[in-house]
C-alpha cells in the first residue's frame, strides 16, 4: 500500500528477474541511475558575482557541478490506485481503456495482469550531495519540484519564468551541498502540468 506508481525493482531487472529473461520474458528497466556533470550558463554569473563559489567537489572552477540523476518511469500497481481513488479496480481499467481511446485491450482482457505501464512522461531526479543523507531530519535538505517547460527551460522563452526558477533551485540545492547536506531537483517530464504546449500558449496570448 506504500508503493504504488514505480517499480522498485525497476533498477534491478537483470538481478531479480535474471530466470525470466533467459526463458525470453521481455522485462525491461523503469529506473536508470547515474552520475553526471551539469554545466549552465547561470552557474558561471553566479561564480563571477560571488553567489557561488567552486569548491572542486560539487561544483567545479570551470563552473560544472556534479551530482548523481536518476531517470524513473510510471509504473502502476492496478489494484492500489484503485483503493486509493475509491472505487473497483474493474471500474479503473475500464477507465482507462476508455481515456486511451482502447490502445491498451489487455486491460480488458487480462485481469490477471496487474501491472500497467501507462503512456506518460516519467520524471528525472537530479541530486547534489550524499543521497544516504536525505532521510536525516538533521541535515539540510533543499528540494525542488519541476514540470517540465520546454519553452523556457531549453529556448529560454519570456512567456514564463521557469527556467529563472529552476537555476535558482540548482543554484541553492550546489550551496547546500557544499555545507554537508543535500539538494534535490525532481524534474517531472510533463508539459506545464500535462496541460501540452497548445494550450499553454493559447492561455499565453
Amino acid at each position: 500500500k506504500k508503493i504504488a506508481s514505480i517499480d522498485p525493482f525497476g533498477h534491478l531487472v537483470t538481478h531479480c528477474f535474471s530466470k525470466y529473461l533467459t526463458k525470453g520474458f521481455d522485462i525491461r528497466p523503469t529506473i536508470a541511475a547515474t552520475k553526471a556533470h551539469i554545466d549552465l550558463t547561470e552557474c558561471r554569473e553566479a561564480i563571477a558575482s560571488g553567489r557561488l563559489k567552486p569548491d572542486g567537489k560539487v561544483l567545479l572552477q570551470s563552473s560544472q557541478s556534479i551530482c548523481s540523476k536518476a531517470a524513473i518511469e510510471p509504473v502502476w500497481y492496478l489494484p492500489e490506485i484503485a483503493r486509493r481513488f475509491g472505487c473497483t479496480e474493474v471500474m479503473l481499467r475500464q477507465s482507462i481503456f476508455r481515456m486511451t481511446n482502447g490502445m491498451y485491450p489487455e486491460l480488458i482482457t487480462s485481469p490477471d495482469i496487474k501491472i500497467f505501464l501507462p503512456p506518460i512522461g516519467g520524471l528525472t531526479i537530479y541530486i547534489w550531495g550524499d543521497p544516504d543523507t536525505i532521510p536525516d531530519e538533521d541535515i539540510e535538505l533543499t528540494c525542488h519540484v519541476h514540470d517540465e517547460c520546454n519553452g523556457s527551460d531549453v529556448f529560454g522563452s519570456d512567456i514564463c519564468t521557469c527556467r529563472p526558477y529552476l537555476t535558482h533551485a540548482i543554484e541553492e540545492c550546489i550551496k547546500t551541498a557544499q555545507k554537508g547536506g543535500c539538494g534535490i531537483v525532481i524534474y517531472f517530464r510533463k508539459e506545464g502540468r500535462s496541460l501540452g504546449e497548445v494550450t499553454k500558449y493559447l492561455v499565453s496570448v
